[in-house]
């Protein structure tokens, strides 16, 4: 059933034909990896952008990342506790190699890092709370999840209402036999973009600090836990300076389908001025975008990129200062 679900990917609406009634997307390009073992959560400690231990309770998940020594984010995903091991969510097309880069360094650790069973599937509910169990529905807290049995979903940031469903066959098989309840999975990568949430794909790897996406603004980065790969470059950004480069939402029409990590330019300069970190395609030659940007040239009304005639910017559900920015700004007046 879902393979045949996969194979009907492509040819998906964007939305579904009543914007108000719930909706499925079969989210076929993220991959789930298990982390187990006695030290599971000591070496995720040392590893991760976020506090791993306040995941204890298995009430709440949250959104990490994974850098380079030099700060840059080498993936971005979803963690969540099941029990005595955790679950990592992120695309696919990066998760084998950074898995690869993560075994790596678990040396004489008593930790084991495997792919989650082809029987489980992804899948991202669009205001669909009411085709669950109670059990399964978690609190209205962003990253709260709730489980029954073998089956785990959270809370995701975004309206209307959505849920990051890991499912087994049974249930996975039970909501989509339903075709006319399924959207692309792009529906999904759109609630992202406007709730200002960036993915790291292939093409963006080792691009950005996570305060460069707004990471610490969605509670994607904890500066009091100890030291993981990065932590010096991202906390200095966070203590000793402003930002100079954060992510901004846009609407973009342009002749030639946009990428992710496509150039952005301000008229004038043949520099680019910040990339498109995400991107989905509304109509022909329209597009919804998050991209990174020079804080400075931010507002300018002559942003373009190579294919596109006008860039708007949007406006992000969150502010786009930080507390320690905040301070800095204050200091300098």
């Amino acid at each position: 059933m879902l393979e045949k679900l996969r194979n009907l990917a492509p040819t998906l609406p964007l939305f579904a034909a009543d914007a108000a009634e719930p909706a499925l997307s079969v989210l076929d390009q993220y991959s789930a990896y298990r982390i187990s073992g006695d030290d599971a959560e000591t070496f995720l400690q040392g590893q991760l952008s976020n506090d791993v231990k306040h995941l204890c309770d298995s009430q709440r998940g949250q959104l990490t990342s994974y850098c380079t020594p030099k700060g840059r984010m080498l993936a971005l995903f979803y963690l969540i506790k099941a029990e005595s091991s955790y679950i990592a969510i992120m695309p696919s097309e990066i998760a084998g190699n950074v898995f690869k880069r993560l075994q790596m360094f678990i040396m004489r650790s008593k930790v084991e890092i495997s792919p989650l069973a082809d029987d489980y599937s992804l899948l991202g509910l669009h205001q669909a709370d009411s085709l669950l169990s109670q059990e399964l529905i978690p609190s209205d807290d962003t990253y709260a999840i709730a489980s029954q049995g073998n089956n785990v979903s959270m809370r995701i940031a975004g309206q209307p209402s959505r849920l990051l469903l890991l499912a087994d066959e049974d249930l996975a098989n039970e909501l989509t036999q339903n075709e006319s309840l399924l959207v692309g999975n792009d529906r999904w990568q759109l609630a992202d973009i406007e709730a200002g949430i960036p993915n790291i794909f292939a093409k963006t790897q080792e691009s950005f600090v996570p305060q460069m996406t707004n990471l610490e603004l969605i509670d994607g980065v904890n500066f009091r836990k100890g030291c993981y790969p990065g932590q010096e470059v991202v906390a200095r950004l966070h203590y000793l300076g402003t930002a100079k480069r954060r992510m901004y939402r846009l609407a973009i029409n342009a002749s030639e389908r946009l990428e992710i990590n496509t150039e952005v330019f301000v008229e004038g300069s043949e520099q680019a001025i910040g990339h498109i970190v995400n991107v989905v395609e509304l109509e022909p030659g329209l597009y919804s975008a998050l991209a990174v940007l020079r804080v400075e040239h931010a507002n300018n009304d002559l942003l373009h990129t190579d294919y596109s005639s006008k860039i708007e910017q949007l406006k992000l559900p969150y502010s786009l200062t930080s507390e320690s920015e905040a301070d800095n700004n204050a200091g300098e007046k």
